[in-house]
């Protein structure tokens, strides 16, 4: 029977133990898929509750919030048999002869608190500690942690919502037709509104685009405009030599004229371009 107790014996039955019960240095514990490092966490925990350290000094950090809960779950599952007298496999060879009286009382204690331990994410963990501090830290006190999934479904609903109030139908149907245009809270025509009840298919499409890359990429911001005032001011020179010459022709073309009408009206935008930021509300006008 010896030869064959030994032989059961795993590789690294030895640093396994000392995981489990050295509560006192730090180690690292590397192993493959499928190994057992949980359960090992699990029990390392469980005996330092037997150890008489409370729950709530205890702090169990994973990287998901699956691997958290189920962590915690494997924590009370071994808590829950060791006070009912069954050595999980994973402790018998720390706990070879089962538990000593003092640990069962100090297990029995601890086990009433077991929702005390901190048992999360890294983030989750971060945050629990930043929490106090939403003023110096600038972040909403009510802010929780998401895993990547619900967050991208969280920002597409949020996206979806502003689209609707921003060019929604109610505001997309004042533009329709061409009666009176679309108007911003303060009264200003809204330029962006405006555009989609154009072109909303491939303005809708532009607009989401930007808001992704946004958010992504925070701090991006449109580069300054380089104005050419040369460039302007021979643009309105011309557009007032060819208004001149058509005059003088004093010949009557409805197309021409309109088109002159709409380059004496650029002309005019053009003329403060060099002093102050061309809006694209301006010329849509």
């Amino acid at each position: 029977m010896a030869p064959e107790a030994r032989s059961s014996r795993l590789p690294d039955s030895a640093a396994r133990i000392e995981a489990l019960t050295d509560h006192e240095r730090t180690l690292l514990v590397e192993a493959g898929a499928g190994s057992g490092k949980t359960a090992l966490m699990a029990g390392r925990v469980a005996l330092m509750v037997g150890a008489g350290i409370h729950p709530r000094e205890i702090v169990a950090i994973t990287f998901t919030e699956a691997a958290a809960s189920e962590l915690l779950e494997r924590i009370e599952t071994i808590v829950r048999d060791l006070l009912a007298g069954t050595v999980p496999v994973e402790l018998r060879e720390a706990l070879p002869s089962g538990l000593s009286q003092e640990q069962r009382d100090r297990l029995r204690r601890g086990g009433k608190s077991l929702d005390e331990i901190t048992c999360t994410t890294i983030h989750g963990f971060c945050q629990q500690l930043i929490r106090p501090y939403p003023v110096e830290t600038g972040l909403d006190p009510g802010a929780a942690i998401i895993d990547p999934a619900g967050a991208e479904l969280a920002y597409q609903d949020l996206l979806e919502a502003w689209l609707s109030a921003r060019f929604g139908r109610d505001r997309a149907a004042e533009g329709l037709g061409r009666i009176p245009p679309i108007r911003d809270a303060g009264g200003e025509r809204d330029f962006l509104a405006a555009l989609v009840t154009e072109a909303p298919d491939p303005i809708l499409s532009l607009v989401q685009r930007t808001a992704q890359f946004l958010k992504t990429h925070r701090t991006a911001q449109a580069p300054s405009p380089e104005y050419d005032a040369a460039a302007y001011d021979r643009l309105v020179e011309s557009t007032a030599e060819f208004a001149a010459w058509y005059r003088s022709c004093g010949v009557e073309e409805p197309d021409t004229a309109a088109t002159i009408e709409d380059l004496l009206r650029v002309a005019e935008i053009m003329r403060g371009a060099a002093q102050e930021p061309l809006a694209g509300r301006a010329l849509k006008e």
